[in-house]
């Protein structure tokens, strides 16, 4: 049974035996799980390193990976610890002030990214913190799979030099990649780094880790806007962009640039103190978008707006901005929204599109099936020489299609022509995917040159979030009913069905001709 040290109950008794304080704490396995639960991975406990040298006042910091040794080493030229400042930094969530530069503030950090990017299985996982601050050189010894509480300070050396700073070296760390090590760490310290306030080197002393910016600054083509938003008192500064469709071209090969293109990258950039805490994502006030890739917003919080927007001490359990958790940032939270906004106007402005080429290759072959489906099940085609009388209206231009409810205009419609289904003298139904507003209908139908023209609008909500999604067996079973209503909206049009005075005898046939057409497409 492993000792519980630090658990021991301590009694006390009044004169009746009826009182008793008891000392709370951890027996030590579970206090190692606790640590190791905190979020952190081998990449984010080495940024958590990288933060204290920073705070150190270093400049300087070099990072070594030994896998075939499995031991991980990080070198500052920071201010160093005393004796007695080490022994702080070893206790956890250790009593002292934090000053308005520094990254860290809870005293816990170091601790638990030691932790988390040991090898839990190990039976030993050696620490070595060798620190000299201009007097002297300390040194802690621990090993955390062995003994969480015990940790042995010593004096090394009382040799005086010019030179100050900080090494930690750690044994049977988890592997990792170095690549992925050093474009992580471009993009979170961009905002450090960018400036030249530190430089960071791996293995090679030579080998530089190159400054990534998400957001593009350095293209001329970067579209850049700002906002402004009040919390707390504070001006909160933004700085949205809107990144070019043909940078990633532009880069080549490069896989930094590459790094910082990724869509999932899209979003929102949070500096605190000096370096990324968010790398995209819209913080839950607005949900995901297609249309956001590409927009990109940073702004920097306070130290002193540190527990306003709820920052946890591993700096990676996500920021909620959402106005009904977090009132006091609700001002940003709008901004934000409207940096959203203004990205995809842009976007739709210059005449974007969502789709892929394999949305396009997928809806010619859901085409394809609803033909030969409706072929089979001899469905009319439409006599599109009485279109003008049926509707009172022209089809719009570009070919879209006529629409049953023509006061609804396409304007700013996106029409794909490459890659686009052909209309061809055997098809009954040619599918468009076309940029319409985001608050226009899912689907638009209509009829000309004796086919069904349906036009699927590529930026609802249901088109960007579920139907592309979907299986090939739902989006087919989608299209065929969509392909049924189309058929008998014409039919119910041209028999003059519109102009029935008894609505609900309107809808019965109405549905009920869908149903029966419905059912011989998929007899057929």
């Amino acid at each position: 049974m492993e000792k519980a040290t630090s658990a021991v109950a301590e009694l006390s008794h009044n004169a009746n035996a009826q009182e008793e304080v008891v000392k709370i704490g951890v027996m030590p396995r579970f206090l190692r799980h606790s640590m190791r639960s905190v979020g952190y991975d081998n990449y984010t406990a080495i940024m958590e390193f990288i933060d204290n040298s920073i705070d150190a006042k270093a400049d300087r910091i070099h990072l070594e990976y030994d896998e075939k040794e499995r031991r991980f080493t990080i070198t500052d030229n920071g201010t160093g610890m005393s004796r007695n400042k080490l022994k702080e930094s070893i206790l956890i969530g250790c009593d002292r002030v934090y000053s308005e530069s520094e990254i860290g503030y809870f005293g816990v950090g170091m601790k638990s990214a030691c932790i988390n990017l040991t090898d839990p299985d190990a039976d030993s996982t050696p620490i070595i913190i060798e620190t000299y601050d201009g007097k002297e050189t300390t040194r802690a010894s621990w090993d955390p799979n062995k003994d969480i509480e015990r940790c042995v300070v010593e004096t090394v050396s009382t040799k005086r030099g010019a030179k100050s700073g900080t090494s930690i070296s750690i044994e049977n760390v988890n592997k990792f990649q170095l690549g992925a090590l050093k474009k992580r760490v471009g993009l979170i310290f961009y905002p450090s780094l960018k400036v030249g306030k530190i430089q960071i080197t791996v293995g090679d002393k030579d080998d530089v880790i190159v400054a990534m910016d998400p957001l593009y600054r350095d293209s001329k083509k970067t579209n850049i806007n700002l906002y402004e938003a009040k919390v707390d008192g504070h001006a909160i500064e933004m700085t949205v962009v809107l990144i070019d469709e043909h940078e990633q071209k532009n880069q080549g090969e490069n896989h930094l640039a590459k790094e910082r293109w990724s869509s999932a990258r899209s979003g929102c950039y949070v500096v605190y103190g000096g370096r990324y805490i968010e790398c995209g994502g819209t913080l839950h006030i607005t949900p995901n978008n297609p249309w956001h890739n590409r927009t990109r917003m940073e702004f920097t919080i306070p130290k002193e707006l540190t527990r306003v927007f709820g920052i946890k001490f591993n700096k990676t359990s996500g920021l909620d901005l959402h106005p009904s958790k977090n009132a006091a940032t609700s001002d940003l939270a709008l901004k934000i929204h409207d940096a959203f906004k203004w990205g995809q106007k842009q976007r739709s402005t210059r005449g974007e599109t969502l789709v892929t080429k394999e949305d396009q290759e997928d809806i010619k072959a859901l085409q394809n099936d609803l033909n030969e489906s409706a072929r089979k099940a001899r469905l009319a085609k439409p006599d599109t020489d009485k279109q003008d009388s049926l509707t009172k209206k022209k089809g719009p231009k570009k070919g879209l299609t006529t629409l049953l409810h023509p006061e609804e205009k396409l304007e700013g419609a996106s029409v794909h022509k490459k890659g686009e289904p052909r209309i061809l003298k055997e098809e009954l139904f040619d599918v468009v995917l076309a940029n319409l507003d985001n608050s226009s209908v899912f689907w638009h139908t209509g009829w000309q040159n004796k086919h069904f023209i349906m036009t699927l609008n590529e930026n609802h909500v249901f088109y960007k979030n579920m139907f592309m999604d979907m299986n090939p067996s739902a989006r087919r079973s989608i299209l065929f009913l969509l392909g049924c209503i189309s058929h008998s909206q014409y039919e119910t049009i041209k028999l003059g069905e519109l102009n029935e005075t008894n609505i609900e005898v309107f809808w019965e046939r109405f549905w009920g001709d869908v149903s029966l057409k419905l059912n011989s497409l998929f007899v057929a």
